[in-house]
C-alpha cells in the first residue's frame, strides 16, 4: 500500500512539474508576443472585426473584464471564418472554419488568423492582435483597433502570407488590450 501511494505521489509531482513548466514556457512565449504587439502600431491590413453574439443574462461583479476564447489559424479560404455558417443548414451559433487549423503546409501562400473573444465589461478603444511565435522569436503578427461594448462577443480575422522560410512547432497567440486590463489565448500550430 505504501509503495503504491509513494509511486501515485511521484506521478503527480511529475505531471505538475510538467504542467508548470508548460506554464512557464507559455508565459514567457506570451510576453515576447505582448512586446512585440506593444512595440508595433496597428495597421491599415485588410483585419476585419464584427461583433457576432451577445453575454446573456447579468454579469457577476467579480468577472474578468475580457475573455479569450480561442484562436485557430488555418489556410484562408474565400468566405471563411464566418459566423452562423455551419454546418448544413447552418445553425445560429456557429462558427465555420477552414480545415486542418493547426497543421499548416507551404504551399498555403496565405494564412487566417480567427480569433474569439469576450468583452465583459469594456467600453473603450481597444487592441486587437495576434502572433506567431515560435520560442520567443516573433514570425508574424499585427494589431487592430476596435471600439468594445459590454457584453459583446467578438470574431476577429487576421488574413496573412506564410511566414517564409518557417517551419516547426509554433504556437499563435491572440491578444486583447483595453488600457491595462488585457486578455489572451494560445493555440499549438506546426509549420510544414
Amino acid at each position: 500500500m505504501k509503495k503504491t501511494l509513494l509511486t501515485v505521489a511521484a506521478g503527480l509531482a511529475l505531471a505538475y512539474s510538467s504542467s508548470a513548466l508548460a506554464q512557464s514556457t507559455d508565459d514567457k512565449v506570451i510576453a515576447a508576443a505582448w512586446a512585440a504587439v506593444d512595440a508595433s502600431t496597428p495597421s491599415s491590413n485588410s483585419a476585419t472585426a464584427r461583433t457576432i453574439g451577445w453575454v446573456e443574462g447579468e454579469t457577476e461583479a467579480d468577472a474578468p473584464p475580457l475573455i479569450s476564447t480561442f484562436i485557430a489559424v488555418s489556410p484562408t479560404q474565400t468566405g471563411l471564418p464566418c459566423f452562423s455558417c455551419a454546418p448544413d443548414p447552418p445553425l445560429g451559433e456557429s462558427i465555420g472554419l477552414s480545415l486542418p487549423p493547426g497543421s499548416i503546409t507551404t504551399s498555403d501562400k496565405q494564412l487566417t488568423y480567427a480569433y474569439l473573444f469576450t468583452d465583459i465589461s469594456i467600453t473603450e478603444t481597444c487592441t486587437v492582435s495576434f502572433a506567431l511565435m515560435q520560442g520567443t522569436k516573433v514570425l508574424d503578427h499585427d494589431t487592430m483597433g476596435a471600439n468594445l461594448t459590454p457584453g459583446s462577443i467578438w470574431l476577429v480575422n487576421f488574413p496573412r502570407n506564410f511566414p517564409k522560410g518557417r517551419k516547426g512547432a509554433a504556437k499563435a497567440v491572440g491578444m486583447v488590450k483595453c488600457g491595462t486590463r488585457k486578455s489572451s489565448v494560445t493555440t499549438a500550430v506546426y509549420l510544414q
